[in-house]
């Protein structure tokens, strides 16, 4: 690059700057939200949560994260023109780590990743933050990463998209990959074809104490304690986990209990105790994908009331099992039991996800029950 460019390339991005949005002013949420919907519109596959979701993720008070843990909300404007957005949390929230930041809700044009992501590494060292994680949006507790791959794919409920572009801004910066979450696709047929867990799991299943149950739902609440529960064990040693309060989990339960068919809510039990647990809803992105503007008009309202049944893929949305137990196969039967109940209930396929890179029992699992890898999320770290 000569000279010249080199100059000019440094004249745009001195006109990127920098506002801090109040969200708790109904002007300041609403442009931090309108870029995100803006972006969405040039990309068929990017399915947006319903604008009343995001609001509530990113409302302080409502979102008992933001209620406890420090955090900015900014918006990155060229000549007037909302160019970009972006989140800190902390810092010192992280594991008690007194240096360590996160961020979230990273979105940005095609020509300003760079000027985005230097402002966000700005705002974070005047925070006194020396290390950054991210994207987790807002928590470790709900959607995370930027997708690397699968842009063909629309994204499922609850998981995010984002065009090519933002990968590249990540890595031309010094952001490092850290971790890697990947979703697995499973279709009726080659769970029927290609399945070959079927041994593994009869096996798992003679043993005398495991007893794997439908979820109750007439006992929503009684049930929801034991997902708690066993939520936070099971992931207790999982890489930056925190544990969540019952505030928190209710405050993520709450978009799901409408959702939720016992069928796809299964609890593994070893001699009547909750020793493991596996959730999965109806892909309600189906009924969203035509629905750019993220508003919930007459048409979108109809469809989310009546064409629930129309549905024909869903979401395996977590499963874990108590550290005590993983030597007994439960995940196995766990997760042949739902995506047989998914297949009865006349779903097509589905996707499994996330699942952290490196998580061979859930991988092979995953593998042999006939699913195949579909997309990547990559988390990043940088120092500052």
């Amino acid at each position: 690059m000569g000279k010249s460019a080199v100059y000019l390339a440094l004249m745009v991005e001195l006109n990127f700057h920098v506002e801090e949005v109040n969200l708790r002013q109904q002007g300041g949420k609403k442009s931090f939200m309108d870029l995100y919907y803006h972006l969405a519109q040039s990309y068929g596959k990017w399915v947006v949560p319903l604008r009343l979701l995001h609001n509530e993720l990113i409302n302080p008070k409502k979102n008992p994260f933001l209620k406890k843990v420090p955090h900015n909300f900014y918006l990155v404007k060229q000549g007037g023109e909302v160019k970009g957005r972006f989140a800190l949390f902390g810092p010192g929230h992280w594991k008690e780590n007194p240096v360590i930041g996160s961020f979230g809700f990273v979105d940005f044009t095609r020509d300003s990743g760079t000027a985005v992501l230097k402002e966000l590494k700005e705002q974070a060292r005047q925070r006194g933050i020396k290390e950054l994680i991210g994207p987790l949006n807002p928590g470790i507790h709900n959607d995370l990463g930027i997708l690397s791959d699968g842009f063909d794919q629309r994204n499922s409920f609850l998981l995010n998209y984002n065009p090519p572009y933002y990968t590249q801004a990540f890595s031309g910066l010094g952001f490092q990959m850290i971790r890697q979450f990947g979703t697995w696709t499973l279709y009726r047929e080659d769970f029927h074809q290609k399945n070959m867990l079927q041994p593994l799991v009869e096996y798992a299943r003679r043993k005398k104490g495991l007893t794997i149950r439908k979820s109750d739902l007439r006992q929503f609440n009684k049930e929801l304690k034991i997902f708690y529960e066993l939520y936070n064990q099971s992931f207790a040693t999982h890489w930056g986990f925190q544990k969540a309060s019952w505030e928190e989990f209710c405050f993520l339960a709450g978009d799901l209990k409408s959702l939720i068919k016992a069928e796809m809510a299964l609890v593994a039990e070893w001699e009547g105790r909750p020793v493991g647990f596996v959730l999965g809803v109806p892909d309600l992105n189906e009924l969203l994908k035509s629905n750019k503007s993220g508003r919930l008009g007459l048409r979108t309202l109809f469809r989310l009331l009546f064409g629930r049944k129309d549905i024909k893929s869903a979401r395996v949305m977590i499963a874990g099992v108590l550290p005590e137990y993983r030597f007994h196969g439960i995940h196995l039967v766990l997760f042949y039991n739902i995506a047989r109940n998914i297949f009865e209930l006349g779903y097509e396929g589905g996707e499994i996800g996330w699942v952290m890179e490196g998580n061979t029992p859930v991988e092979n699992t995953l593998r042999r029950m006939g699913a195949k890898r579909s997309k990547t999320y990559n988390l990043y770290r940088i120092n500052l």
